[in-house]
């Protein structure tokens, strides 16, 4: 595959995110609430739309039910959640493992080795 056809594949990967989750086409187990503020990231979610669990319960669920195509973020979205919602960064152990594998997706291209090495 070349570096162009996998840009296409992320920039594919990030667009379906966003048509998919948003109209929530992917079944949650998480109800739908509208107008309610997470007190954690503040995420304010509209009227009818998911609130930021089921968008994450979502976005895990296409993890899994295509690997060869999301797995890649897998690992980037579990550390973005965590970081902005404190129940899963219950030690300094678990927040630094979350920046950390942060820090490998942005500043070495979410290399699997650098990752494995966490």
């Amino acid at each position: 595959m070349t570096s162009n056809e996998l840009g296409e594949l992320e920039l594919g990967y990030w667009r379906s995110i966003q048509t998919d989750l948003y109209t929530c086409s992917v079944r949650s187990t998480t109800p739908i609430a509208g107008g309610e503020i997470c007190p954690e990231c503040r995420m304010l979610p509209a009227p009818g739309r998911p609130n930021c669990a089921a968008l994450r319960d979502a976005l895990l669920a296409r993890d899994f039910e295509q690997p060869v195509l999301f797995w890649r973020h897998h690992r980037l979205a579990v550390d973005t959640y965590c970081v902005q919602h404190s129940s899963y960064v219950e030690s300094a152990k678990s927040l630094a493992a979350h920046l950390c594998g942060l820090c490998v997706a942005f500043e070495q291209n979410n290399d699997p080795t650098a990752l494995k090495r966490l």
